[in-house]
């Protein structure tokens, strides 16, 4: 029996930039059949206060870097089985994040040079191969980060993909057996490889904060 590839991907935008963010985000469950939920504002939890995720079945608010198949930070897997595992990697480098019969992705990494010698990495884009098709997903690089700046950009066969604005909004190639969505009006997509593979992108910028951690 053939499963499909599950990713969540946090992209990186920009290095140290200045995200100030008074209150924790609110999230909605947007499915009208579970009506108990469906429009029920959730405040995010402490592990993902920016940005979050609602289970409508439960009606609970989740961190989607925490599930199988997330891949963000510095950068960290979640592999199938709910075990966590860090990857350092090196800046400017290419790496194997998904090797099967009928798909193939890779991850560019960015980052800077660490004197305890090893970098500090982040995803910047991936690389998907599936049939004849090569799809990119990636974030662009800025210099400062705005909130309602769309820095994702996503290509088909080397030709760039205009996705509609607007949170909901659909673009697909029936031909390549692709739907891109925009799950929110920027920087956030699910894109569908029918049969194969479903990918979470997110961009988000480098902060500060988060290089020290690292």
């Amino acid at each position: 029996m053939r499963f499909t590839w599950l990713l969540f991907l946090a992209l990186s935008s920009c290095f140290f930039c200045s995200v100030v963010c008074a209150k924790p985000a609110k999230a909605y469950c947007k499915n009208p059949y579970f009506w108990r939920c469906y429009g029920v504002p959730h405040t995010c939890p402490p592990g993902c206060p920016k940005f979050c995720q609602v289970d409508c079945r439960i009606c609970k608010p989740y961190c989607a870097r925490d599930k199988p198949g997330a891949v963000c930070q510095d950068p960290r897997f979640i592999g199938r089985d709910g075990i966590m595992f860090y990857f350092h990697g090196r800046k400017d480098r290419d790496f194997c994040l998904v090797s099967d019969a009928g798909i193939h992705i890779n991850g560019h990494f960015i980052g800077k040079n660490n004197r305890k010698g090893r970098d500090f990495t982040w995803v910047q884009s991936i690389g998907v191969v599936f049939g004849r098709h090569r799809l990119f997903v990636g974030a662009r690089k800025a210099s400062r980060w705005h909130e309602f700046d769309d820095n994702i950009h996503i290509q088909l066969d080397g030709a760039d993909v205009q996705i509609p604005s607007g949170e909901g909004a659909v673009w697909e190639s029936r031909g390549a057996g692709l739907t891109i969505e925009r799950v929110a009006a920027e920087n956030n997509v699910a894109v569908e490889v029918t049969g194969l593979a479903e990918i979470r992108a997110r961009v988000v910028p480098i902060t500060a904060e988060e290089s020290v951690k690292n």
